[in-house]
């Protein structure tokens, strides 16, 4: 059995991931020179972010605690540590947080939930 963690939060990664993006971006200068093609001048990478979807069950974690804690991170801009099985991906704070409640039991205590993550990478420098 496989577990991923995004700071204090430990999901199974037989369910979780469900979804995982990364995007990187890079800039460029453009040039427009007389009487020629335009010529692009490399300026460096841009920010790295990664979409991530996990799934949070009550079986393997408090669910409504887990969701808070990642508010929290958010709240704070708290670069975190994400980990999936053995890989260690970065550090990566918290941009945007989506909440998909799949079960809630008959006595409203969240079961299961969908959380997408969209996370930007700290560089190294940072951290």
């Amino acid at each position: 059995m496989n577990f991923g963690s995004f700071g204090e939060i430990v999901f199974r990664t037989v369910f979780s991931p469900k979804r995982l993006k990364e995007a990187k971006s890079y800039s460029y200068k453009v040039h427009k020179p007389v009487n020629t093609e335009v010529l692009y001048e490399y300026l460096g990478k841009d920010e790295e972010s990664l979409e991530i979807t996990i799934v949070l069950n009550r079986l393997f974690v408090n669910v409504q605690e887990a969701i808070n804690t990642l508010e929290e991170y958010a709240k704070e801009a708290s670069p975190q540590s994400l980990v999936i099985g053995k890989t260690y991906l970065g550090k990566y704070v918290i941009r945007h947080i989506e909440k998909i409640y799949e079960e809630i039991l008959p006595n409203g205590e969240v079961f299961t939930v969908q959380v997408l993550l969209k996370l930007s990478k700290v560089p190294q420098s940072e951290v």
